[in-house]
């Protein structure tokens, strides 16, 4: 059964359909963490606040207000499993951290630097800059 989606921009719309206490779902920005698979978040609005500027809105137990939160994070989801990447794998950012490997290494495992690698880190050395040809801090010049 597919639930109900609010975009980004539809907050009036989301503050209408909202209800405390439900989990709401949006997934994680994948641009921020590359290197992890895509994850999720939950979040549950508990109680209401007045802002001097918007009025009352739902928020978070922390005090992050609904509206700001979809705008910010949007989409919102109603059921995990609408989620756009959704598999049974995605796992919920909140959780402890799980490792990628599907069980531990042990002690005798070694992963030796192979030479494009060295190479790249050679060159990060190189590109970055000298402390003592630098400019000073707060000088600026053409």
């Amino acid at each position: 059964m597919a639930g109900k989606v609010w975009q980004a921009h539809e907050g009036g719309k989301f503050l209408r359909d909202l209800k405390l206490g439900t989990a709401y779902y949006y997934e994680n920005d994948w641009r921020l963490v590359p290197w992890e698979q895509y994850s999720y978040s939950v979040v549950v609005f508990t109680e209401t606040h007045w802002f001097p500027i918007t009025g009352r809105q739902p928020t978070t137990k922390h005090g992050d207000p609904a509206k700001s939160l979809l705008h910010s994070h949007g989409p919102f989801f109603e059921n995990v499993e609408d989620l756009p990447h959704w598999s049974r794998r995605m796992r919920n950012a909140a959780d402890t951290w799980q490792a990628l490997v599907p069980g531990p290494l042990g002690d005798s495992y070694e992963a030796p630097l192979d030479r494009p690698e060295l190479r790249g880190l050679d060159k990060r050395v190189r590109d970055s800059s000298n402390p003592r040809t630098r400019r000073r801090m707060g000088t600026w010049g053409v």
